[in-house]
């Protein structure tokens, strides 16, 4: 073979190896996942409805928000130390596989998401001049985890010992990178100093609209916080987790109402609470009682919210 034509082979495949790796960088949002031969999910199947956002630059790669920085992008892979994940692209989805697994998961770009599902385009609140955020990569966070976990970790190294701890923080992110209009709820001694670390954390953040952004973000100073619940919720929890998993359907539907009555008075959004919520909804769902089963996702959350959104797509939706 002629040298100068081998060298231009060379040079073409460097060309097409860095337009796949610059192709894969943005901010992408999963929307649906099959097993490899293109067939749907079970139904109780964790990945058929969840929330995974993977953001790509150069020098790392952060999943919902925690940063990998030892990674490397060639050859249609992902490598980083916990995994490898295989990459192609198709009609504008970036198609994932990890290596050893027998499912394929389909993600769209945060813009182009927004084209093919209006249904995400969050409008200006009527008498205001913000637009609320809606969990698909309106924000970018410039650090190594996501933003509730960057201002729990601050906070505990300050050292704030407030009796409740557990608390809301809303403010405006607006058009130029500026944080202003922050409240937070219910409020405390410590608010000047939650501010304050607010304003000083500006820097990291990057606005992805055109708008003025309102964030809200719950807190807990207690690392364990997100994961506690009192011993009466434990139990029944424990009770349809255990059933859920041995395929004990009509068991669960029986032990719901005492979930929902133990439910009563604490955080809906709780991680384990929000949870079991939807174990007792798919299986609403696999006995039939549809308008049930719908109820409780929209409980849950909304079309926006991806936990649930391929139930309501597939199920609910009218």
């Amino acid at each position: 073979m002629p040298k100068i034509l081998f060298s231009l082979i060379l040079f073409l495949l460097h060309v097409y190896t860095f337009s796949q790796e610059t192709k894969l960088f943005g901010n992408w949002i999963l929307v649906r996942t099959l097993y490899e031969d293109f067939k749907p999910l079970e139904i109780n199947h964790p990945d058929y409805s969840q929330s995974l956002i993977y953001e790509i630059k150069e020098d790392y790669f952060k999943v919902n928000g925690v940063k990998n920085e030892f990674v490397e992008f060639k050859n249609g892979q992902i490598n980083y130390p916990l995994q490898t994940i295989n990459y192609s692209f198709k009609d504008g989805y970036l198609i994932t596989q990890i290596k050893g697994s027998n499912l394929k998961h389909f993600f769209l770009k945060r813009e182009d998401l927004l084209k093919k599902h209006p249904d995400f385009v969050p409008s200006v609140s009527e008498n205001t001049d913000y637009i609320y955020d809606n969990g698909i990569a309106n924000y970018s966070f410039e650090q190594n985890v996501p933003l509730e976990s960057y201002l729990i970790r601050e906070l505990n190294e300050i050292g704030i010992s407030q009796k409740n701890k557990e608390f809301q923080i809303k403010f405006i992110l607006n058009s130029f990178n500026k944080i202003e209009n922050i409240q937070i709820s219910p409020s405390t001694k410590f608010d000047q100093t939650i501010s304050n670390l607010l304003i000083k954390s500006e820097t990291y953040f990057k606005n992805n609209t055109i708008h003025n952004l309102f964030i809200e973000t719950k807190i807990n100073l207690d690392l364990l916080g997100s994961f506690y619940l009192n011993s009466t919720i434990r139990t029944i929890k424990d009770k349809i987790e255990d059933n859920y998993n041995n395929n004990n359907f009509k068991k669960v539907v029986e032990l719901s109402p005492s979930f929902e009555k133990a439910i009563k008075d604490e955080n809906s959004a709780q991680l384990l609470i929000k949870s079991t919520k939807k174990q007792i909804a798919i299986l609403y769902l696999a006995l039939d009682y549809k308008e049930t089963a719908c109820n409780k996702f929209y409980e849950i959350g909304k079309l926006s919210d991806f936990s649930v959104r391929n139930y309501i797509l597939d199920f609910c939706k009218k």
